[in-house]
């Protein structure tokens, strides 16, 4: 399936670590919204697509943490790297991990415990 990218990431932001939901809405332009506290919570009210994620669009990608309820969600873009909220403390711009692969394996080394793709949404 090919994918139309509607509305591009300012990945240009402050962001804070530890509110990844927060920064992929502020990299969207998405306003908050109740009841969207987490990014678990994000992902299983919206559209769910469980492969990979395209190339060529930015879209967001959801994780599950063994240690952390919350989850996580960053933002795939169309080159294969991801945008997150990695970095503890306050930092602009979006910290870039260069796949998929190297975010788990940032994450699972952190107190966060395991950390599973489970896939994108647009």
């Amino acid at each position: 399936m090919a994918y139309t990218q509607i509305k591009t990431p300012n990945l240009n932001i402050i962001y804070e670590g530890g509110q990844c939901l927060k920064a992929v809405r502020d990299c969207f332009s998405i306003p908050w919204q109740p009841g969207f506290e987490s990014a678990i919570k994000d992902w299983s009210s919206g559209v769910q697509i469980k492969a990979l994620p395209p190339k060529g669009v930015n879209v967001p990608v959801y994780f599950t943490l063994s240690n952390v309820a919350a989850g996580h969600v960053a933002i795939s873009l169309p080159d294969g790297r991801v945008a997150s909220s990695t970095m503890p403390g306050f930092h602009k711009p979006m910290y870039i991990h260069s796949s998929l692969a190297d975010l788990i394996r940032v994450y699972t080394n952190k107190p966060n415990g395991t950390c599973i793709y489970q896939g994108f949404s647009t």
